[in-house]
């Protein structure tokens, strides 16, 4: 199978669709006399299809990808099918246009801190070609491995004795899973045994910085030559961080 399309950008604006396909079983690659030499000395074969949508007047967006890999020597076959992703640029605890005045301290920060979020569906699995087909769909399906990952990006700017500049950041990480490993010691056997539990588990981690940094300016002048004089600028930027331990 091969498929290609790529769509113009003009015809919608907030949205794009593009596909590249190259796809077949091993045999087609290495035996058909149709198949082009470039196939026949290449091993591995990729595809791509993509589809992405900005919502209007919104911070939104999201994405829906499927891909593909195979090599055609051991005859492996990986597909992500899908992988979705869902996005929100980021935004402030309160706007800044309904501030009347300095307004007050509240709302000053508030206006000053900045959210996003995003989030990542995969769904994928790793066989081989001789293995899909339409009876193996059943067996394929206890295969395949998702989950979801979660991010939430927390930060602002704050000016300090006018001439440095604070940037405290929070970030809290979630990741969701449709199975887990439970590890048990089996005194029989004398080792550890592991098995797969299907269910929903999900997992939480967060980390917290600080930076601080600051410009400063200098001039240097020349009294002879064809340059008058030198400008630079020195950024010196220190930081902290902390990550607590996940148990």
């Amino acid at each position: 199978v091969r498929w290609s399309h790529q769509q113009d950008a003009k015809a919608r604006p907030n949205s794009r669709f593009s596909a590249n396909v190259n796809a077949g079983t091993s045999t087609n690659f290495s035996n058909n006399f149709s198949t082009t030499s470039n196939d026949y000395l290449t091993n591995t074969f990729t595809s791509n299809i993509s589809y992405s949508k900005t919502i209007p007047n919104s911070p939104f967006n999201f994405t829906v990808n499927a891909r593909h890999s195979q090599n055609t020597l051991n005859k492996s076959v990986s597909v992500t099918l899908p992988e979705a992703g869902f996005n929100m640029q980021r935004i402030y605890l309160y706007d800044k246009s309904k501030i009347s005045g300095k307004g007050n301290a509240l709302t000053r920060t508030l206006s000053q801190i900045g959210v996003s979020y995003s989030s990542n569906f995969k769904n994928e699995i790793n066989t081989y070609d001789s293995l899909i087909s339409v009876s193996q769909l059943e067996n394929l399906a206890g295969d395949f491995r998702n989950g979801v990952r979660h991010s939430i990006p927390v930060s602002t700017n704050i000016k300090a004795f006018k001439y440095l500049t604070i940037t405290p950041s929070y970030n809290y990480n979630e990741v969701w899973y449709f199975e887990s490993l439970k590890s048990d010691y089996d005194t029989a056997l004398d080792a550890v045994v592991s098995d797969t539990i299907g269910g929903f588990v999900r997992n939480g981690s967060h980390s917290t910085a600080v930076n601080l940094s600051t410009k400063i300016y200098g001039t240097a002048l020349f009294k002879n030559g064809k340059i008058v004089g030198v400008r630079h600028v020195f950024t010196p930027n220190v930081g902290l961080s902390y990550v607590p331990e996940n148990k």
